[in-house]
Formats: C-alpha cells, sequence, structure tokens
C-alpha cells in the first residue's frame, strides 16, 4: 500500500475545507434570500390583508349606508302614501259636496225654469185675452181713454215705470181710476206690489209699479180708465 505524501494530505483537507465552506456559504445565502423572501411574501400577505380588511370595513360602511338610504326611503314613502291618501279622501269629498251642490242647482234650476215656463204660458194667455179684448171693445168709451201697463218675463224687471200719453189729450185734467188685474210672484217669497200715480195732468201721467223686500214678482200689470170730470158713466 502506496502511502500519500503530507503536503497531499493537506492539500485535500484544505480543498475540503474550502469546499466546506464554499458550500456553507451558499447554504447560509440561500438561506437568507429564503428568509428574505418569506419575509417579502409576509409583508405582501399583511397589506393583502390591511386592503381586504379596509375592502370589507369601505363594504360595510356602504352597507349600513345603503341601508339607511333604504330605511329612509321607506318612511319618505310611507309618508307620501299617507299623504295621497288623506288629499285622496279630501278630493273625494270635495267631489261629493260638488255633487250635492250639482244636484241642489239643478233641482232649483229645474224649479225655476218649470216656474218661468209656466209665467211664460200665463203671460201667453193674458196677451191673447188682452188682444181679443182690444178687438172686441173701442179704445175711448164717452169721452174717456183706457190702457193697461205692466210686465211680465222670465227675468226680474221691477220696478217698471212709464209715462202714458192722453192721445188725444183732455181739455182739463181728466178723472183717473186704475186698478191690478194680473200679478205673478215666486211661491218662495211673499207678496209684496206696490202702485203709485203721479204729474196727472190734461196730457198724460206717470204710472209705476213696485215691490220691496226679497219678494220675487214675476209680473204685474195695471188697468187704467181717464174720463172727463164732466161726464157721467
Amino acid at each position: 500500500m502506496t502511502i500519500m505524501p503530507n503536503y497531499l494530505v493537506v492539500l485535500l483537507l484544505s480543498v475540503s475545507v474550502l469546499l466546506g465552506a464554499f458550500y456553507v456559504n451558499t447554504v447560509d445565502r440561500r438561506i437568507i434570500q429564503i428568509k428574505e423572501e418569506l419575509l417579502q411574501h409576509g409583508n405582501e400577505k399583511m397589506r393583502v390583508k390591511e386592503e381586504l380588511k379596509s375592502t370589507f370595513e369601505a363594504i360595510t360602511e356602504v352597507k349600513v349606508e345603503f341601508e339607511s338610504t333604504i330605511k329612509k326611503l321607506k318612511q319618505e314613502l310611507e309618508s307620501t302614501r299617507k299623504e295621497l291618501k288623506q288629499e285622496l279622501e279630501s278630493t273625494r269629498k270635495e267631489l261629493k259636496q260638488v255633487q250635492v251642490e250639482l244636484d241642489s242647482t239643478r233641482d232649483e234650476l229645474g224649479k225655476e225654469i218649470i216656474e218661468k215656463n209656466n209665467a211664460r204660458g200665463e203671460e201667453l194667455g193674458l196677451i191673447r185675452e188682452d188682444v181679443n179684448e182690444i178687438k172686441k171693445a173701442p179704445r175711448t168709451t164717452q169721452g174717456c181713454l183706457s190702457g193697461v201697463f205692466g210686465e211680465y218675463a222670465s227675468e226680474i224687471k221691477f220696478p217698471a215705470s212709464t209715462y202714458i200719453t192722453f192721445n188725444p189729450p183732455f181739455t182739463a185734467v181728466p178723472a183717473l181710476v186704475y186698478g191690478l188685474y194680473m200679478y205673478n210672484s215666486s211661491k218662495d217669497s211673499n207678496a209684496r206690489l206696490g202702485t203709485y200715480v203721479s204729474n196727472l195732468s190734461k196730457s198724460g201721467f206717470n204710472l209705476q209699479i213696485s215691490t220691496w223686500g226679497e219678494t220675487k214678482m214675476w209680473g204685474a200689470r195695471i188697468s187704467w180708465m181717464a174720463c172727463p170730470k164732466s161726464t157721467d158713466i
């Protein structure tokens, strides 16, 4: 067996030591690199965790705000619904009242129209009677003059007045007689009527028909006759 020289042994030991040191150094560097990578990974993990935590908190705030908004909208919707319901009920009551008033007005107008139509019918009948009387009777009687004055219409036209002219005029102030021969007023008011003669002269006189208070007078006519005072009728 051949024995190696001492310098070779020393050389081999030195090489082994260098190789061991190099390996150890390489392993240490790798360990340090791994530690750094692990530390960096840990930091990144912490950063991601913080971002997730921040995101979760933001989502929680949004959720709370969303729930608050939903609650507020529900309250406003309920309040609006109540207000609309009240307005609808009020409108229905007003419409009902308007309907009642319309029905009442319709009934009143119907009664008034019937009353006016009846008044027109009576007026036409009286006019026909007047025409027939005028046709049958002369205008003058033994030096006297006669006539009719009055109003009859669907609208209230009282007081009514006129100046009646004698044709031909008298030679002196005549005697005058007059009287009511037609009268029509509303059944819903008291009957009031006044007739007035003034300014009687040889040429004519003023005649007035009036009422007062709440009386609604649809028609009134006065028949008059003027005769010489020296004439016996």
